[in-house]
């Protein structure tokens, strides 16, 4: 994860967010858990496997991401019906955490363990979010990651941030590569400052389907765009027109 805040910008004291790489959270908001000796869950079977009942493995689920969530609200657990593995092989649990669906590969341990990892990083949003008020200091006046409180988001998974400075300067970014932009639908305040990276191996563009604006980019270039009429802008890649956009500019949200 890159950010720069270079400081003023036409005069205004406007911080530009640059968040182009994986996200690495210091801390994971879980990690493994070992379910335990659930013999009194499970029967066994002639070939080696184990039955698991799916009522006692959900209950038992979600009192451990309880007991490990640092005081998230930890909803419902959900299994498949059939949950009869042997050694090594694993099976797709879910749980909501703070109202957002995790998933959990359970894997099937010698001694009729269960193992429980996340799918995917769970990211804690909200503590990235302080992370990058700390760093902005007091001209920052809030920072918005997602809608959510957490996320589960596979390695290399870009998250864009949005920061509100005290003087109500805004900044946003989208990122372009070989696989397109990221976020491809954004809305934003007239007047915000966009953030415009190339974050792939070859060139890029952003370019308006009307002549509104049009910028090319090489590798590794940035650049800033602010917008000031109200309305839905589609935008392109000339290098790559399958690649397609939108901003949403409104005059106050």
């Amino acid at each position: 994860m890159t950010r720069t805040w270079p400081g003023p910008v036409a005069g205004s004291h406007r911080f530009e967010t640059r968040l182009v790489g994986v996200l690495r959270p210091t801390t994971l908001l879980l990690g493994t858990l070992l379910l335990g000796a659930l013999g009194a869950c499970g029967s066994g079977a002639p070939d080696g496997t184990i039955s698991y009942r799916r009522a006692d493995v959900e209950t038992f689920l979600r009192a451990e991401v309880t007991r490990t969530a640092d005081g998230r609200t930890v909803g419902q657990a959900t299994c498949p019906p059939e949950l009869a593995a042997a050694i090594g092989e694993s099976t797709r649990c879910t749980v909501a955490l703070d109202g957002v669906v995790i998933a959990y590969d359970l894997r099937r341990l010698a001694g009729g363990r269960l193992e429980a990892t996340p799918e995917h990083p769970i990211i804690d949003l909200d503590a990235i979010e302080q992370q990058l008020l700390d760093e902005v200091g007091a001209e920052a006046e809030s920072a918005t990651c997602g809608k959510a409180p957490v996320s589960q988001l596979p390695p290399g998974q870009k998250i864009t941030c949005t920061i509100v400075t005290t003087s109500g300067d805004r900044s946003a970014a989208i990122t372009v590569d070989e696989g397109g932009y990221e976020p491809n639908q954004l809305e934003i305040v007239a007047g915000d400052v966009v953030l415009l990276v190339n974050g792939g191996a070859e060139d890029h563009s952003f370019t308006a389907d009307e002549p509104r604006f049009d910028t090319r980019l090489e590798p590794g270039e940035d650049t800033t765009l602010v917008l000031t009429e109200p309305g839905e802008v589609p935008f392109h890649d000339v290098e790559a027109p399958e690649h397609e956009g939108t901003l949403t500019v409104v005059r106050q949200r």
